[in-house]
């Protein structure tokens, strides 16, 4: 079904692949981002909290470029991701870890309210295109 949802959306749309027990929920911004959330069984779709997974895949010119100039700001933390990837959150708020590649148009973003989980998910090779 997300498959479907994201046919529309001429770029990338990424995700942490299914988690049973979950509903997800797909959200298209205007300005072309898109956002993924994973709500356990029970959850509202509407619920406007920042407690659940969340996977958002932004496009952007020169978007590793963004990345690797992050990674050099104050309080930055760096992480190598496959083999040419790069993964960088912020030590002041570390639920949200971004990813990007040298040849992408687009970043990725991982939330998870707990920062070990979303480190471990950025870097797990299991973020990937729905499509």
């Amino acid at each position: 079904e997300l498959e479907s949802l994201a046919e529309p959306v001429t770029k990338p749309v990424h995700w942490v692949e299914p988690k049973e027990g979950y509903a997800y929920k797909l959200t298209r911004t205007t300005n072309g981002l898109v956002y993924v959330r994973y709500l356990p069984a029970g959850t509202e779709v509407g619920d406007p909290s920042s407690r659940f997974l969340t996977v958002g895949t932004y496009p952007r010119a020169g978007a590793f470029a963004e990345l690797q100039r992050a990674a050099k700001a104050k309080g930055a933390v760096s992480l190598k991701v496959g083999d040419d990837g790069l993964a960088v959150f912020s030590q002041s708020r570390p639920t949200s870890v971004y990813l990007g590649y040298p040849d992408a148009k687009y970043q990725v973003e991982v939330f998870n309210p707990s920062p070990d989980e979303a480190r471990r998910l950025a870097l797990s090779g299991q973020i990937v295109p729905v499509r």
